[in-house]
């Protein structure tokens, strides 16, 4: 009999069966498994197992290779891989829904799929300070900073200016040319940014465009803020990883080369 099933419906076959998922991920894991071994690695009735262990094989995704004993096939093995790329990136995306509206839509740069190992931070009616209580926690201990600021915040900055000063802290600044302008301009700012500027481990640069986000490269840490259409910070993902540094450390500098160094 010709099968007339489409690929969405192979995937629902899959989908709708968590089971199967469960017997595949086994049996590529294992490479062979006998049946009393899936039955003690899963939570069915023998009877249950049974019918999808059938399914599976009339699929061609298993093979029965000895009495009882079963084995993915090729077209098993790509498809369950496939199937958990796919099971992971919808895992990322129900991560990031939260922050999504916050996330600027002109730079194509940002992959959430870098930061798929990263800690979200999530301002909140009962915590509106999260992301920038977690952005000053790791200015505090930091030895080195170097950051892309759309704004400034005053805590983030009184906390930078001190260890800077007192020689504890180096720190790398690309503002916004407006934000710059505007912060030799406000009396709470002026003398802070111009001693920063002049103290050796103080170095501020001014960029002609528009700073989509707040990036930081924090020592070893990986800072991206996302802030409301009134400059208000809202959300903020942090990552240690190898991949967000190397991301961080490209947009880093694709900004900086286009930035005139105050002095």
């Amino acid at each position: 009999m010709e099968d007339t099933r489409n690929g969405v419906e192979d995937a629902q076959f899959l989908a709708g069966s968590p089971l199967r998922l469960r017997i595949l991920g086994l049996l590529l894991e294992r490479g062979v498994a006998e049946k009393r071994e899936l039955r003690a690695e899963i939570d069915a009735s023998r009877t249950t197992i049974q019918r999808n262990l059938v399914a599976l094989e009339e699929e061609r995704l298993i093979k029965e290779v000895e009495n009882s004993t079963y084995s993915h096939t090729p077209i098993g093995e790509l498809v369950i891989e496939e199937f958990s790329n796919l099971l992971d990136t919808l895992e990322l995306a129900r991560q990031w829904k939260p922050l999504v509206r916050w996330l600027p839509a002109e730079d194509g740069n940002l992959d959430p799929r870098v930061f798929e190992s990263a800690e979200i931070v999530l301002a909140s009616e009962h915590d509106p300070y999260a992301t920038v209580n977690r952005h000053v926690e790791a200015v505090q201990s930091a030895e080195s900073i170097r950051a892309l600021l759309p704004q400034i915040g005053k805590q983030a900055a009184e906390t930078a200016g001190r260890r800077v000063n007192g020689g504890e802290l180096q720190v790398e600044i690309v503002f916004e040319q407006s934000t710059f302008d505007a912060l030799l301009e406000d009396p709470h700012y002026a003398d802070a940014l111009e001693t920063h500027i002049r103290s050796p481990g103080g170095a501020v640069l001014a960029y002609p465009g528009r700073i989509p986000y707040y990036l930081g490269l924090i020592d070893d840490l990986v800072q991206v803020g996302f802030a409301d259409e009134e400059g208000i910070p809202r959300a903020m993902v942090e990552s240690d990883a190898p991949e967000a540094r190397a991301w961080a450390e490209r947009t880093y500098e694709r900004f900086r080369s286009r930035s005139t160094e105050a002095t």
